[in-house]
């Protein structure tokens, strides 16, 4: 995948932190929490996973935050779909409105054992 030879390229490092980025903006999008939403709390995770890497952090994850705000509605879209099964809504927990748009509260923890890896393998 492009996404994972580029960061294995240029800061392999931060693999596992972006990738956590991923994987939690892939859950907002399940969750419906609003897209707008799920892309600046993605982008501002990229950052703070991507701090210390001068190529990483100017180039790569803001391609990767630029992608998601320009080709992110059709993914949303089809979480929504996922997502609205019987079975999903009723064990659906949150509404999908956050109650708390503090970005560090979604993505609270991007460190390398924090979320399974999921999106870039």
């Amino acid at each position: 995948m492009i996404a994972e030879s580029t960061i294995e390229k240029d800061c392999p490092d931060k693999k596992r932190p972006i990738n956590n980025c991923c994987v939690s903006h892939d859950s907002c999008y399940d969750d419906q929490k609003g897209r707008k939403y799920c892309d600046d709390i993605f982008c501002e995770c990229l950052e703070i996973a991507s701090a210390g890497s001068e190529e990483c952090s100017k180039v790569d994850t803001k391609m990767f935050c630029d992608l998601v705000r320009e080709f992110g509605q059709s993914f949303y879209n089809a979480s929504l779909n996922a997502t609205n099964t019987p079975s999903a809504i009723n064990n659906r927990i949150e509404t999908t409105t956050p109650t708390n748009t503090k970005p560090n509260n979604v993505y609270n923890k991007i460190d390398n054992k924090t979320i399974p890896i999921k999106r870039i393998y």
